[in-house]
């Protein structure tokens, strides 16, 4: 995987024909009336993501909306041929539950193939309960407990001493130390937001954050929409923590990209959260793939894996970024006008009734 270090030194994004400057826009958006708080764009964030239902990308014009959109790399795929080669062979096996244990041995010595190993056994072990994946019945809890949780434990478990991966609704530090920030020495503290799985670093910063949305079998978009919102939010305070307790210059803040992982519908939704321009945050989603369910869509199992093998690169990349932006925000001292603390907004939070 190719090391990212190249920084930005552009402290304003430029776009379309008319050379229109997002962040000059988006002021003027957001002070031409009260804006609806679940427009991203109300917290600085600009949602490119496809489904976005930003009012303010949504009113660009054609190329501005289009150059918007297409903001940011791809991502760089990786040769995993010999896990492809081992999961072909195990789904074209008449007896899918037997070829996966006949596969234990010879799949303890790679850790791709470990985790391919433990995915494909936790399929096979929903088949012979009666498919209960596809069960109505299914809980969000359940579904992350019983089959979410014990894949995400095996895909980072050689990375555990490089960071933690904590599950079962969380209590976001940098939530709660964000919230705090806006009280006064006699209010109660906020215990910060809960979230279903947090990555962080050791010692405890918190860079990737992940949500499982209702329950798997029940098709419900206002959860899928207010988690995708949330999760958001969330890298939003995560990255100003960041900021807050190491300084740091503005143009290495291109350094850091947090990561948010979404599940619903047994579909997984992978998003970025940026700071490439001042005062402007970038939420993209640079990943989109549907989950196993069943032995007809079982050959589904290839890309879940390959997937999940990126997500698990991207957050290794992230974490290096990290330590790399602590580095130099412990080296150079920021002048007053390239200071870190300049490109990031306080977060805003709509009063409690």
């Amino acid at each position: 995987w190719a090391k990212e270090t190249t920084l930005q030194r552009n402290e304003e994004w430029i776009i379309g024909t008319n050379k229109v400057n997002v962040r000059d826009s988006l002021t003027l958006w957001q002070n031409e009336k009260k804006r609806p708080h679940n427009d991203l764009a109300y917290y600085d964030i600009i949602d490119i993501t496809p489904g976005t239902n930003s009012d303010f990308v949504k009113k660009r014009s054609k190329d501005e909306f289009e150059e918007m959109m297409k903001y940011g790399s791809s991502i760089p795929d990786i040769d995993n041929s010999d896990v492809k080669e081992l999961i072909v062979k195990a789904i074209k096996e008449p007896d899918f539950q037997k070829a996966v244990e006949n596969n234990f041995l010879s799949t303890r010595n790679d850790d791709r193939k470990k985790f391919t190993w433990d995915f494909a056994y936790q399929l096979a072990n929903s088949f012979e309960r009666g498919n209960d994946l596809l069960n109505e019945n299914l809980t969000e809890r359940m579904y992350r407990e019983v089959f979410f949780t014990p894949i995400m434990r095996s895909l980072f478990q050689k990375l555990r001493e490089d960071m933690k991966v904590f599950f079962g609704e969380i209590s976001l530090f940098a939530s709660a130390e964000d919230y705090d920030l806006t009280k006064n020495d006699e209010e109660d503290r906020s215990s910060g937001r809960k979230i279903d799985i947090v990555w962080t670093t050791l010692p405890k910063i918190e860079f990737a954050i992940g949500e499982v949305s209702g329950p798997p079998n029940q098709r419900q978009h206002s959860h899928f929409f207010g988690d995708k919102l949330k999760i958001a939010k969330m890298l939003k305070v995560m990255l100003n923590r960041i900021v807050r307790m190491y300084g740091g210059i503005g143009e290495s803040l291109s350094l850091l990209k947090l990561y948010g992982l979404q599940i619903y519908d047994h579909t997984a939704f992978v998003y970025e959260m940026t700071v490439p321009y001042k005062g402007l945050y970038v939420y993209r989603e640079v990943q989109r793939f549907q989950l196993p369910t069943n032995r007809n869509n079982v050959v589904l199992l290839w890309r879940s894996v390959r997937n999940f093998l990126l997500f698990k690169e991207l957050l290794i990349q992230s974490l290096n970024n990290l330590n790399l932006y602590i580095m130099e925000a412990n080296l150079h001292t920021p002048t007053e006008n390239n200071s870190a603390s300049l490109f990031v907004t306080q977060m805003s939070y709509t009063p409690k009734k």
